[in-house]
């Protein structure tokens, strides 16, 4: 009677361990497929960025070359763009994948050859830039104000000099406000 039992106990136990092995390999190989699918969906996405960011360049260098073919007439009318920076301040960088976060309130350290921000002679370019944002955010007031009058959409753009598209977008956050 000890010998069957122990059998039992035998074949019992290899059957729980075949049944927990096969679990594992199961979920073993499922990971390594769901891997597979998203390292496969990561290249897809990192392909539409890479495509994304083309055209982006490409928009951009098309807006700044119809920036600089504008009539004498028409840039009184414009509203500032990118168009309008100085020479000196290079475009706004991409920022990268790879550069950790600063998660601390202190300042991060200066780089070489950047000039400081607290030398006052070479805060022009930054000057301009300040003032350009004046503009367009004087620009957007102006948008708004009109808007709460009861203007159209199509007059407000063309009064500021901003596009109908952003004219829509301010009226849609204002109506989203009430």
């Amino acid at each position: 009677m000890t010998e069957t039992s122990s059998l039992q106990l035998i074949f019992v136990d290899l059957l729980f361990l075949l049944v927990a092995g096969g679990m594992g390999f199961y979920f073993r190989f499922w990971l390594q497929r769901e891997t597979r699918r998203q390292d496969s969906r990561i290249e897809a996405l990192e392909k539409q960025h890479e495509g994304l960011e083309k055209l982006t360049e490409r928009l951009t260098t098309t807006c700044r070359l119809l920036e600089r073919h504008m009539p004498a007439s028409a840039p009184s009318q414009a509203r500032p763009t990118l168009g309008d920076a100085p020479s000196s301040v290079p475009p706004p960088r991409r920022p990268s994948v790879s550069r950790p976060r600063r998660t601390d309130n202190t300042p991060a350290p200066s780089r070489v050859g950047e000039p400081s921000p607290s030398r006052a002679g070479e805060a022009s370019p930054e000057r301009e830039w300040e003032q350009m944002a004046e503009r367009s955010r004087e620009a957007y007031r102006l948008a708004r104000e009109l808007l709460e009058q009861g203007m159209s959409t199509t007059d407000v753009a063309r009064q500021v000099g901003l596009g109908v598209a952003e004219v829509n977008v301010l009226k849609r956050m204002r109506d989203a406000a009430r």
